[in-house]
C-alpha cells in the first residue's frame, strides 16, 4: 500500500510540474494579453530555436538526474546522488533554463504580447525565487555544500588564479543577460508620456564628430575585462558589479521615463554617418543613466587591479568616453552624471551595505518604554504609527467618497485581523499579543468584501488603494520588526549578519539567540517593499488598471516573501509541507495575484490630495501605534502583553 501511494504521489507531483503549471501559464498568458500593449519582436524562427534549445536542457537535464542521479527530477522525490555529469556540468539547473527558453520561445512564435512580456518575465522571477528560497537549502541539506561548480558559474571568491573557462563563463554570464536586457528597452522604445534629460547647459558643449572614436571605444574597453583578469575573486566581484548595475539602470530605465533628445550635427562627414549609424541600434528611452559612463569607469577599476602603475592612464579613457557621450550628442548631462552615480554606488556597495547594516543594527538594539502604573508604552510602537501614518493618507487619497470612515474601517481591519491570525498561528505564553502580516491581509480583505457589498464604495477602488500603499506601510513597519525583534533571521556570517544584544527583543526571549549574528531579513524585507512600491507607482502613472497592480502587488510581494522566509530563524514558525508555512502563503499570493490580473477591470485609480485625507492619517496612526506600542506587562489574559 505504502508503495502504491509512492508512485501515485510521484504521479501527481510530476503531472503538476509537467503538465498543469504549463497550462496555467498559457492560460495566464491569454487572460492578460489585452493588458500589454508592446508587440512581440517579429523573430518566429528565432523563438522556434529557443523552444527546441529549451528542450534539450529540458530533457537532457531529466535524463542526468535518472540515469547520474539515480533518481527522479522531483524535489519532493529527489535523486540518490548529486548529479555533475552530462548537462549539469554546464548549468546547475538545466530543467529551469530550459523551462524558461521554452516559454520565451514559445511567446514569440506565437506572438503573445503578455506571453512575452509578463508571464515569461514573472515566470522567471518564480523560478529564481523557488531556487533561492527552496531548492537551494534542500539541495545543501541533502548533498552538503559541493565543491564542484558547472561551467555557468559565478567565479569562487578566493585568490586562486583563474583561467580561461572561468573567463568564458564570466563573460557569458555578465554580456548575455545585459544585451537581452538593454535590446529590449531599445525595441519597447520611448514611453508615450516622456520626460526630456536637456538642458540649456548641454547647448553649450561643442559637437565633435570623430569622438565617435572615442564613445564606440567602450565596447571593447568592457568586452575584454574579463579575460585580463587574474583571480577568480575579480572576476567574482566584476560578476557582481556588472548584475547589480543592471538591477539599478533597468529599473530605472523602466520607472523613470527620461530619454534624450539626440544632438544633430550641422555638418556631414564619415565620423557622423558612424554617429548615425550608432543611434539607429539604439534607443534615447536607455540614456538615463548612460551605460557608457558605468561600463567605462568600472572597465578602468578593473584594468587598475591589473596594471596598478597605468591606473591614471585607464581612468583618462575612461574619462574620454564619457565627454564622448556629449561631445556626439547622444548624452546629455544628466545622463552622464546619472551613470557617474550608479558607478559610485557599485563602487562603494559594500560600504553602502555596512552602513545600512549597522543602521539596522542600531536601530535592533534601542529600546524606550514609559510606564505608568499596570500602563506600557514601548517606543517602537512609534514606527508602526508612522507607517500606518503614511499608508492612511495614500489610501485615503486614492478614495473620493466616504474617505475617513472607509479608510478608519481598513486601518482597524488590518490591526484586528493581524492581532487574530497571530494569536492562532504564533501565539504562546510568552507572545501574547503578535501581529502577523498575513492576517492584516485576511483582515482588510474582509473589508473590502464587506464595504464593496453593503456600501456604495467599489471594492476594486479599495483594493487598489490598499496596495499602493501596502509596500511603504510594510516598509516602515518593519522598523518596529527591528526593535521588537520579530521577523528575524536565521544564523549568518558577520559580513552579512547583526546582532540583537537587547534583553527585551525577542530573539532572546524567545529564540534565545542573543549576540549571534542574524540575517537582517527586516532589512531585507524593507528593501524588496521599496523595489515594488516604487513598481506600482510606475505603473500608476502607465494607467495600469486596478486589477494589475493589484495582481502585481500579491505576486511581487509572494515572490520576495518566498525568499526572506527562507531566511527567517523565528523558533515559533510552523513548518507545513516541508515548507515554513509563511513560505506556503507566499505561493499562495502569487497564486491569486496571477489570477487577479486575469479579471476584465478597466478602472483605475486616481490620486487627489484633501486635507481629510491628512487628518485621517493622523487619527490612523494614533489608533495604530496605541496597537502597536501599548500594553499591559502584568496580566497573562490573552492580548494583554506584547513581549514577556
Amino acid at each position: 500500500m505504502e508503495e502504491v501511494k509512492n508512485i501515485l504521489g510521484k504521479i501527481i507531483y510530476g503531472c503538476l510540474f509537467v503538465v498543469v503549471l504549463p497550462y496555467l501559464l498559457i492560460l495566464w498568458a491569454g487572460a492578460t494579453d489585452n493588458l500589454v500593449q508592446i508587440p512581440v519582436p517579429d523573430y518566429p524562427y528565432i523563438g522556434l530555436l529557443n523552444v527546441g534549445i529549451g528542450l534539450y536542457f529540458i530533457f537532457s537535464g531529466m535524463f542526468s538526474l535518472w540515469y547520474y542521479g539515480e533518481g527522479l527530477p522531483m524535489n519532493a522525490y529527489p535523486p540518490d546522488k548529486f548529479v555533475s555529469k552530462g548537462v549539469y556540468s554546464f548549468t546547475s539547473h538545466p530543467i529551469y533554463l530550459g523551462s524558461i527558453l521554452v516559454s520565451f520561445g514559445l511567446s514569440i512564435w506565437v506572438k503573445s504580447s503578455s506571453g512575452f512580456w509578463l508571464v515569461s518575465p514573472l515566470f522567471l522571477f518564480m523560478i529564481v525565487a523557488y531556487v533561492l528560497g527552496f531548492e537551494k537549502e534542500k539541495t545543501e541539506k541533502l548533498f552538503g555544500v559541493q565543491a564542484f561548480k558547472p561551467f555557468l558559474s559565478l567565479a569562487e571568491g578566493n585568490s586562486q588564479s583563474t583561467n580561461l573557462k572561468s573567463k568564458l563563463a564570466t563573460f557569458i554570464l555578465i554580456f548575455i543577460p545585459w544585451l537581452i536586457l538593454y535590446e529590449a528597452f531599445v525595441f519597447i522604445g520611448n514611453p508615450m508620456v516622456a520626460i526630456s534629460t536637456n538642458t540649456m547647459l548641454d547647448e553649450y558643449i561643442p559637437l565633435i564628430d570623430f569622438t565617435i572614436i572615442a564613445y564606440s571605444s567602450v565596447y571593447i574597453f568592457t568586452l575584454l575585462v574579463p579575460f585580463i583578469l587574474k583571480t577568480n575573486e575579480q572576476l567574482r566581484n566584476f560578476t557582481i558589479d556588472a548584475w547589480l548595475s543592471m538591477i539599478i539602470v533597468f529599473s530605472i530605465y523602466f520607472c523613470l521615463p527620461f530619454v534624450v533628445e539626440q544632438r544633430e550635427f550641422s555638418f556631414s562627414s564619415c565620423w557622423t554617418e558612424l554617429i548615425k549609424l550608432e543611434r539607429s541600434m539604439d534607443s534615447a528611452a536607455a540614456a538615463f543613466p548612460s551605460y557608457h559612463v558605468m561600463w567605462a569607469l568600472l572597465s578602468a577599476k578593473y584594468y587598475t587591479q591589473i596594471l596598478s602603475t597605468l591606473k591614471t592612464a585607464f581612468f583618462f579613457i575612461a574619462t574620454l568616453i564619457s565627454m564622448s557621450c556629449l561631445t556626439t550628442g547622444n548624452h546629455t548631462i544628466l545622463d552622464v552624471l546619472a551613470g557617474l552615480a550608479v558607478y559610485f554606488i557599485i563602487e562603494y556597495r559594500i560600504a553602502l551595505w555596512f552602513a545600512a547594516k549597522n543602521k539596522a543594527e542600531k536601530i535592533a538594539n534601542t529600546w524606550i518604554e514609559w510606564r505608568y502604573r499596570n500602563v506600557r508604552f514601548i517606543h517602537h510602537g512609534i514606527y508602526a504609527g508612522l507607517a500606518s501614518l503614511i499608508g492612511a493618507f495614500l489610501i485615503s487619497s486614492f478614495l473620493h467618497d466616504f474617505r475617513f470612515i472607509t479608510t478608519m474601517s481598513l486601518t482597524l481591519s488590518a490591526i484586528l485581523g493581524a492581532a487574530l491570525w497571530a494569536q492562532f498561528i504564533e501565539g504562546s505564553p510568552k507572545l501574547q499579543r503578535p501581529y502577523s502580516f498575513y492576517g492584516s491581509i485576511v483582515g482588510t480583505g474582509f473589508a473590502v468584501i464587506t464595504l464593496g457589498v453593503y456600501t456604495p464604495l467599489e471594492a476594486s477602488i479599495l483594493a487598489g488603494a490598499l496596495v499602493m500603499a501596502a509596500p511603504w506601510v510594510q516598509m516602515i513597519g518593519r522598523l518596529r520588526c527591528l526593535v521588537q525583534g520579530c521577523c528575524h533571521g536565521c544564523q549568518t556570517s558577520p559580513k552579512m549578519g547583526i546582532q540583537f544584544h537587547h534583553p527585551m527583543s525577542r530573539v532572546n526571549k524567545i529564540s534565545e539567540l542573543s549576540g549571534r549574528f542574524l540575517h537582517p531579513t527586516q532589512l531585507y524585507s524593507m528593501i524588496a517593499n521599496f523595489i515594488t512600491g516604487v513598481f506600482l507607482i510606475r505603473f500608476y502613472f502607465l494607467e495600469m488598471p486596478i486589477n494589475f497592480l493589484v495582481g502585481f502587488y500579491f505576486i511581487a510581494n509572494g515572490l520576495f516573501r518566498f525568499v526572506e522566509e527562507s531566511l527567517r530563524g523565528e523558533a515559533q514558525t510552523p513548518y507545513w509541507l516541508r515548507m515554513r508555512i509563511y513560505q506556503c502563503f507566499a505561493l499562495l499570493s502569487i497564486f491569486i495575484g496571477a489570477l487577479i490580473t486575469c479579471v476584465s477591470h478597466k478602472t483605475t485609480l486616481v490620486f487627489r490630495f484633501s486635507n481629510e485625507s491628512l487628518l485621517t492619517a493622523i487619527v490612523a496612526a494614533v489608533i495604530t501605534a496605541i496597537a502597536y506600542g501599548l500594553d499591559f506587562p502584568k496580566s497573562n489574559k490573552r492580548f494583554a502583553r506584547l513581549v514577556e
